[in-house]
């Protein structure tokens, strides 16, 4: 496949195009058009936004991509006799909507991930949350810290009704017996207080392999997602980084070193502080727009408020 691509000197994009599809099998140039598709994105990334993916992060999206390709075309053309596919995603009762939480552990770093998706009963997407932070290395705690996370993201979405599902049974089973004599404790204690804010909010235990695999996805490699979603997760996810780099900046002392910069700001305060504001009013909270659009988090209105306040 690689042979026949060079050899095609064709130098109109369009003509070039027109030969590969007339040379290559369906299989061969997809994959050629997926793989031109991802090496472009990725240059897009570099050159306008310095963002930088491993050869293998590009390769692993390809490589996806086309195995739903053929996943969807199986769909689509089903063989005689054959037993419909499990779903991979298990809808909420009408009326409902759907939460799915899930963590993870950096293999590199001391850094993990939380990330919670939130859709209705037929699917569709309504927002999502995720949450990096350090020094947390517990699975259940951090399973548990994202089920809390989830139940903030209900309350921006100003949703009443939830399911919130997560892999980890034993998080799941501390919620709904209130065992509080464990690790996370106060965690589960907190989960419990809000619960009650809401007309109803449901915690259940699903499988990973029966789970709504965009959440693992997502923690992964972020090039499984639409590039909308992507964009939206990647923003909120490096807010603390970009917190943390302008912090470091400030704490340099001014010109003549008689005055210091200021200090930087504790993660831990500023989610106190966003929590406060969100509480006291409504403003702070991720809303829909107009026309059913994600707006800005709460994370990021109060940092917008933080630095005007600053200067």
């Amino acid at each position: 496949m690689v042979e026949v691509v060079v050899n095609i000197q064709e130098p109109n994009a369009r003509g070039w195009l027109d030969a590969a599809i007339e040379a290559l099998s369906h299989e061969e140039f997809t994959l050629t058009a997926v793989s031109l598709w991802a090496i472009w994105y990725a240059r897009r990334k570099a050159v306008y936004e310095e963002v930088y993916q491993s050869p293998l992060s590009t390769l692993s999206f390809i490589n996806r991509f086309c195995a739903d390709l053929e996943v969807q075309r199986g769909e689509d053309e089903p063989a005689k006799g054959a037993r419909p596919a499990a779903p991979r995603w298990f809808p909420p009762p009408p009326g409902v909507t759907k939460i799915n939480v899930d963590a993870a552990l950096s293999k590199s770093s001391k850094r993990a991930s939380l990330a919670a998706i939130a859709r209705n009963e037929a699917g569709a997407f309504l927002g999502a949350s995720t949450m990096v932070m350090a020094g947390v290395d517990d699975p259940e705690v951090l399973e548990a810290m994202a089920c809390r996370e989830g139940m903030a993201l209900a309350a921006d979405l100003y949703l009443r009704r939830v399911k919130l599902a997560s892999d980890c049974a034993n998080v799941i089973k501390s919620i709904n017996i209130s065992d509080i004599l464990i690790a996370y404790g106060q965690v589960v204690r907190e989960i419990r207080t809000t619960r009650v804010e809401f007309e109803h909010f449901d915690f259940v235990h699903e499988d990973m392999d029966s789970d709504d695999e965009m959440v693992a996805l997502l923690l992964e490699d972020e090039q499984a997602f639409d590039d909308d979603l992507r964009e939206h997760l990647l923003i909120i996810a490096s807010l603390q980084d970009m917190l943390d780099a302008e912090a470091e900046k400030r704490k340099r002392p001014r010109r003549g070193g008689s005055r210091p910069g200021r200090r930087k700001m504790s993660k831990r305060l500023f989610m106190n502080i966003l929590h406060g504001v969100r509480e006291f009013d409504p403003y702070f909270k991720l809303k829909l727009d107009a026309v059913g659009v994600v707006g800005f988090s709460s994370i990021q209105k109060c940092t917008v408020v933080m630095r005007m306040l600053a200067y």
